[in-house]
């Protein structure tokens, strides 16, 4: 199964000797350079994992993730944004940062009824 993804953000130039340069758009960052070759063969280039690899390191990640409700996600999120405890853990030592100092229990230490 093949699929095809369209690679958003790049600017594909050809100079007057006939090769490519791919380059990341907005930034002089290229990607390929001096590429031999028609247009088909450079998007057959660009579809291998080492091409893909370069690629993904450049795009920019939303960090502002939204989880859906009753997940764990959801559930850092919440402490991270709105919990008056997380800014003390801070300034807990790092030897003592377990899950009781905030307020938490391990699932191996509940006792179940």
């Amino acid at each position: 199964m093949v699929v095809l993804v369209r690679l958003k953000g790049l600017k594909i130039a050809r100079n007057k000797a006939g090769r490519y340069f791919v380059y990341i758009r907005g930034t002089k960052i290229a990607i390929l350079k001096n590429f031999e070759g028609d247009r088909a063969a450079l998007l057959k280039r660009l579809s291998e994992p080492d091409m893909l690899m370069l690629y993904n390191a450049h795009r920019k990640r939303d960090l502002n993730r939204v989880y859906a409700e009753g997940t764990l996600g959801s559930l850092v999120a919440w402490f991270r944004a709105e919990c008056p405890r997380y800014d003390k853990l801070a300034e807990l030592p790092a030897k003592t940062m377990t899950l009781r100092s905030i307020g938490l229990r391990a699932a191996s230490t509940a006792r179940w009824s």
